[in-house]
């Protein structure tokens, strides 16, 4: 791992640190049929090794709102029209018009669909009952999942506030929210873990962070309803799951 030496700029290492990293990794007798970058962080550093590694450059994006970080709008309009990008493939029409929006044009812009798995779900010789017995959700009670990062802009504390009403008018409801810190925000993962402690109406809430595939395919199976609530969403992949797994969402 590359390590910052004294007397640099840390602003500087903080953007073009990387790359000292990824020369020792690719290293210099390797030869490469494509690069693709999956952020537009990647796609800046993708746009100086395509001129070293001579292959064409492709391009995804993830990054739902890029417009409304700071400069976010000239940022994603240098990167998507003046960066030397041969194809963009998207994962949806919302990011088709996100990278049409920012300059990409249509010769270049590709639509596949993202998608989930839908081979036959995790068999598990435990029946419902003992998995929710083993994830701390009452046997018997209507529980609802929220798979989304932990970050503001999935709303979690506003699902919460949502459920202390419902859980007033009926005690014998469940809501598990699982998800993760990555490319999110611990800051507020801890904000709905405090938050989520002071319901109403005790042990009706679950928290659950960085579950393995396995463990949140267990979860959606003894859910009875799916819940996302994010101000925006590219696609919303973990709703396609729970359907996919004959879960009703709202």
């Amino acid at each position: 791992m590359y390590k910052r030496q004294p007397y640099t700029v840390a602003w500087e290492e903080a953007i073009f640190g990387a790359l000292q990293d990824i020369h020792k990794l690719l290293g210099v007798e390797r030869t490469f049929d494509i690069i693709h970058t999956q952020n537009q962080a990647a796609l800046l550093l993708g746009s100086f090794m395509k001129g070293a590694l001579r292959c064409p450059l492709v391009a995804s994006f993830h990054e739902t709102c890029p417009e409304l970080d700071a400069f976010g709008t000239q940022r994603s309009e240098v990167l998507i029209s003046c960066m030397p990008v041969d194809a963009f493939i998207v994962g949806s029409r919302f990011f088709y018009r996100q990278v049409e929006r920012f300059g990409g044009t249509a010769d270049q812009i590709h639509l596949v669909y993202g998608g989930v798995d839908l081979q036959s779900p995790t068999v598990c010789p435990i029946d419902r009952a003992e998995l929710r017995r083993l994830f701390g959700i009452p046997v018997s009670a209507f529980t609802f999942i929220c798979i989304a990062r932990f970050k503001q802009r999935k709303r979690q504390l506003e699902l919460l506030d949502a459920f202390f009403n419902a859980v007033r008018l009926n005690a014998n409801l469940h809501l598990v929210l699982a998800g993760s810190c990555n490319s999110a925000s611990l800051e507020y993962y801890k904000r709905v873990s405090k938050k989520s402690a002071s319901c109403p109406v005790v042990d009706t809430i679950s928290v659950r962070r960085d579950l393995s595939d396995d463990e949140l395919s267990k979860l959606i199976s003894i859910s009875d309803a799916g819940i996302l609530v994010s101000k925006s969403e590219g696609l919303g992949l973990a709703l396609i799951e729970m359907m996919s797994r004959g879960i009703p969402v709202q």
